[in-house]
């Protein structure tokens, strides 16, 4: 069952916090924050985030509710196994959702997600942008990931040598020439205790390693032990590529990449209505 799913099913009287604390999505520290200190200073409650609808309200995502209408479970029509919302194993939308979950044509970057095999297909949020921009995005469960010898490729992974984006360009060079530098950017999606065996993988240890400057999840539950700057996959993803719109291309934001925490957004909408 994915977390969409146990949202929809889950009646109020049984959304109990420990019932929540095992259906949480990844966070990792994509900014480099994953020191003692830094998890000393994380939220002190174990509640569910309800105080971030502002920021979803503030973005251009669209309207979330239709799927609440969504009552029953149906058959996914490539792998004909029982979903809701979406199929997790195929990536893509079921009939009676295609229409409004909202999709991205392409993204500026090419994304791939690299999934850790203990990990649950259900609890990925990194799936949502497969789902939602299936032509710039590919979904790889280690150890079967490509060789990227040939490709000009960086990962977001807050290791001894990663740099900032604003730093890993040389001053001097124009949109274009920025744009050469890689045309792949790489996610691990799967627990911090995980990420660093994946990442010491021959295929992915002499990538250029990128960090993200300081954000805040919006994550609908505090983490014990995790700073908030602690993102979800989804989370990550959407920075990065706001990120690289500013910075690379140097052009306005403009909501470009919101549409990406559509399915993020509804399971934040759930659970607070649920907790109402």
């Amino acid at each position: 069952m994915s977390e969409l799913e146990w949202l929809q099913n889950a009646p109020c009287s049984n959304l109990l916090e420990t019932d929540i604390r095992s259906k949480s999505f990844n966070l990792a520290p994509w900014n480099g924050n994953s020191t003692a200190k830094d998890a000393r200073t994380t939220w002190k409650s174990d509640r569910l985030v309800l105080e971030n609808d502002q920021f979803f309200q503030n973005l251009h995502i669209g309207d979330t509710t239709a799927l609440e209408a969504i009552s029953e479970r149906s058959t996914c029509p490539k792998c004909e196994k029982s979903r809701k919302y979406y199929c997790y194993s195929c990536y893509i939308p079921l009939k009676e959702t295609a229409s409004l979950i909202p999709t991205i044509p392409s993204l500026p970057v090419q994304i791939d997600v690299i999934k850790h095999p203990h990990e649950l297909d259900g609890k990925s949020s990194a799936i949502h942008a497969k789902v939602i921009c299936p032509n710039s995005v590919r979904v790889f469960t280690y150890p079967d990931i490509p060789d990227y010898q040939d490709e000009k490729v960086l990962v977001l992974f807050p290791g001894d040598k990663a740099e900032k984006l604003d730093d890993y360009f040389p001053q001097h060079l124009t949109v274009p020439q920025k744009r050469a530098q890689f045309q792949r950017i790489l996610f691990v999606d799967c627990t911090w205790h995980q990420v660093k065996s994946i990442c010491l993988d021959d295929r992915i240890i002499n990538l250029p390693q990128l960090i993200l400057d300081d954000r805040q999840t919006v994550f609908w539950r505090n983490q014990k032990g995790k700073p908030k700057e602690y993102l979800a996959t989804i989370e990550a993803i959407y920075y990065f590529l706001q990120d690289y719109h500013t910075k690379v291309l140097g052009l306005k934001y403009d909501g470009e990449f919101d549409k990406l925490l559509f399915l993020f957004k509804f399971m934040h909408h759930r659970l607070h209505e649920l907790y109402k």
